[in-house]
């Protein structure tokens, strides 16, 4: 922020910033040791396709890094029609690729998983801007950013 007061992270004009930018965005935390392997939020709407293509774009020297989709759904029984569609788009470019499927609410399950985890780079749509939006509420998802060390890459499909 441009002011002297003190504020939560993230802060009021890093918010903006990630609600309204027009590119791709990268929240970097103050350290970081490196990357062992990429996590891609997958919540089935084409934000979350645009975010893996723009990464994957943007850097194309991490495509021997070990991936993961993650995909996060409400519902107990999903339909796995997605992973083949993904599935090509991923195993094209990065030659070591995984699925892990979670249920449940996607801030909070999204939390759960990272806790703990160490250079991990996140990989994430707007999920319709919903799930960014609920980011910068009071959540479980409030937590990714604040609690979880880890860079976070954040691209809109307008």
């Amino acid at each position: 922020s441009f002011e002297d007061k003190i504020e939560s992270t993230p802060t009021h004009f890093v918010k903006d910033i990630l609600i309204n930018a027009e590119c791709p965005v990268l929240i970097a935390p103050l350290s970081f040791d490196g990357i062992d392997e990429i996590l891609f939020a997958y919540d089935g709407g084409p934000s979350s396709i645009f975010a893996i293509k723009q990464f994957t774009y943007l850097f194309p020297e991490l495509a021997n890094k070990k991936v993961t989709l993650l995909h996060i759904d409400k519902k107990e029984d999903p339909e796995d029609h997605w992973k083949e569609k993904v599935g090509d788009l991923i195993k094209t470019h990065y030659s070591h690729a995984g699925f892990d499927v979670l249920h449940g609410k996607a801030g909070e399950e999204l939390f759960k998983y990272l806790l703990g985890k160490k250079n991990v780079f996140i990989v994430m749509g707007a999920f319709g801007r919903g799930m960014l939006s609920s980011l910068f509420k009071p959540s479980a998802a409030d937590l990714v950013v604040k609690v979880v060390s880890l860079p976070i890459f954040i691209a809109h499909n307008k």
